[in-house]
């Protein structure tokens, strides 16, 4: 406290005026001799120390009820007995004088134990002698202390988290893989352009007549020589400025004669060529080739072992060992007979997997009875009122998935019942992701896609915000397929449609088992042949095939003066303009190419082929 005297300028201090100085007035009243020394030091009275018993005790009188002990479950015990000093033989020592260090943590945590030990001891029979249950029923139910709605909302929360994680790594593996075909992008067209400026630095070699080979117009040599068999040679030094002089100036001095080959005369010449003496595989006409016992003789006169007809199979590559095949499979949901692996299809759906064997399993008499009523034939007049036109109908031989998803949409779902089950795709437009094959690197990248019946075009998108289109398909030229094996996806679509008239392809799948088999028509035949023949100034990649009526012939084998081919048997098209040469690995793919190149050849063109037929002749 501050003591200052009574001063007009200061004014008076009193319990009422409570202002606190400044520190400037103090200064100003210090210098002026105001404040006396040693007034303005604190002091502190000593607290005064009450201890009220009597007043403690009335209190406590005050609210204290008398209550029975099981409802005050009250007890004061000493600790139990220390049974870590008895096991050590110590001396017992008598209640309430056993001294506890206070600052030994784990003497003081045992004494609280030994105390609560000794309390439960002795409150069990107490709550035994007023029948207090202390134990819990087996029939005991906890009922938590969060609802169920609130558990829903923190699992809703966990999923939308799991997703959100999800989604952040198949974004991050997406960067990855747009950095790592970047990558192969950027080294494939560092490859081209190396090939590129070697191409043009053997064109001006040539051109300046520092060599007079064209060997990098057909490729690595090397490579050539050791695909045909053919001998090594040894590289010849190239003739110089001067020796070229030379023989122009005074003609060539060596080997003049000798008729030349594999020009255009001798390629278009086939008077030796003869069928059954073609590379000694032939057979003379009107001959027929025997099947030895245990083999089926298929209609294009290939022979196969017996146990594979009726194998659901196409071993015969003509479908003759599937014809005239009784089935082994009856539907007892839908009265029906299935081949064997449709009966597998329909096991694995839930409301058509009452599959029975003809053979081997028993029918009750209503079974027996349904199926005789029903029937394939009733079947399909039921389940296929209102197909759409365009709906494609699979066959044994196509992929599973297609096969599946017919089976789905005419048992399942009804579809062809009633129109209004059927899928949206009958609603002429069609809009989804697709993951598309990139061209060099092979990659598959999401990409949208857009089927528009009123535009009549499918097209498809680089980028999600992209506002034109990387590629328009007319859907009057285009063609879609499964291909399962060749994708690597059971979903796998070949798309193949024309661009400038020129076949072009394109490889898609979905995620989605679920898909909706708009297709057009499947390939006639799809397979691998060699070209053989004169090359081609420019790649043509594609052979325009048209009616026998234009002058379009098949005739099988190959000129024989046409070297350097792997395969033996061989295939040549007639065409108008020129002939093309190819070569078949084995004698029954020969066969089967031949007949699918007839069927070609044999059916009169359409209007819209002569176009295409036009644009063949003048391609470069």
């Amino acid at each position: 406290m501050v003591e200052v005297d009574e001063d007009p300028q200061l004014g008076l201090e009193s319990e009422e005026d409570d202002e606190v100085l400044s520190d400037g007035e103090l200064q100003e009243a210090f210098a002026k001799g105001l404040l006396k020394p040693g007034l303005n030091v604190p002091l502190f009275e000593p607290k005064k120390a009450i201890n009220n018993v009597e007043g403690l005790k009335k209190c406590l009188a005050d609210f204290k009820k008398n209550l029975p002990w099981d409802e005050r479950l009250d007890l004061t015990n000493y600790p139990a007995v220390d049974i870590v000093a008895k096991a050590e033989g110590k001396p017992h020592q008598p209640e309430g004088s056993e001294e506890i260090n206070a600052e030994d943590d784990f003497q003081r945590e045992m004494y609280f134990y030994r105390q609560a030990q000794a309390t439960v001891l002795s409150a069990l029979p107490k709550l035994h002698k007023f029948k207090i249950p202390t134990k819990r029923p087996e029939d005991y139910f906890a009922e938590m202390a969060k609802t169920d709605q609130h558990m829903q909302k923190i699992r809703k929360k966990l999923i939308l988290k799991q997703a959100a994680m999800e989604k952040s790594e198949k974004a991050k593996k997406l960067r990855e893989q747009r950095k790592y075909g970047k990558k192969v992008q950027t080294q494939v067209i560092q490859n081209r352009q190396k090939q590129k400026a070697a191409m043009l630095s053997a064109v001006k070699k040539y051109q300046k007549g520092m060599t007079d080979k064209l060997d990098f117009l057909e490729g690595d040599q090397d490579q050539r020589q050791k695909g045909s068999g053919a001998k090594k040679q040894v590289n010849k030094k190239s003739l110089n400025a001067k020796r070229k002089y030379k023989e122009k100036k005074f003609g060539f001095g060596g080997r003049k004669k000798g008729s030349k080959w594999n020009t255009k005369d001798s390629h278009d010449d086939v008077s030796g060529f003869k069928a059954k003496m073609a590379h000694g595989k032939g057979t003379e006409t009107g001959t027929e080739t025997e099947c030895e016992d245990g083999q089926f003789q298929c209609n294009n006169k290939r022979c196969i072992p017996t146990i594979w007809r009726c194998d659901d199979d196409d071993d015969c590559s003509d479908n003759s060992d599937e014809e005239n095949c009784q089935p082994d499979w009856v539907s007892v949901t839908l009265g029906v007979f299935v081949c064997q692996s449709c009966s597998l299809i329909h096991r694995s759906i839930e409301s058509l997997n009452q599959v029975k064997s003809v053979l081997q399993d028993t029918f009750e008499d209503k079974e027996i009875e349904f199926i005789t009523s029903m029937g394939n034939k009733v079947a399909k007049a039921k389940y296929e009122q209102q197909v759409p036109p365009f709906y494609y109908r699979p066959s044994h031989s196509d992929c599973r998935i297609l096969r599946e998803q017919w089976i789905r949409a005419k048992y399942e779902r009804e579809e062809f019942i009633y129109i209004e089950k059927q899928e949206p795709y009958s609603a002429g437009y069609r809009e989804g992701f697709l993951w598309k094959r990139g061209r060099d690197n092979g990659q598959f990248l999401s990409r949208k896609f857009i089927l528009s019946e009123r535009e009549g075009a499918l097209k498809y998108f680089n980028k999600q915000d992209a506002k034109e289109p990387k590629a328009i398909m007319r859907i009057e030229t285009l063609n879609a397929t499964f291909q399962p094996a060749k994708i690597g996806n059971p979903c796998g679509l070949q798309i193949t449609y024309l661009k400038d008239n020129s076949t072009r392809n394109i490889f898609v799948y979905h995620e989605d088992m679920k898909l909706v088999p708009r297709l057009t028509r499947n390939f006639m035949k799809e397979g691998y042949m060699e070209k053989t023949g004169p090359r081609d100034a420019y790649a043509r990649g594609e052979v325009f095939i048209g009616s026998k009526e234009n002058s379009y012939t098949v005739v099988p084998g190959l000129p024989p003066s046409i070297q350097g081919y792997h395969w033996k048997y061989g295939i040549t098209i007639e065409t108008p303009d020129r002939k093309f040469l190819f070569a078949c690995e084995t004698e029954a793919e020969q066969k089967d190419w031949i007949a699918a190149f007839q069927r070609v050849v044999n059916r009169p063109m359409m209007p819209q082929e002569y176009a295409v037929e036009a644009h063949f002749k003048h391609k470069p």
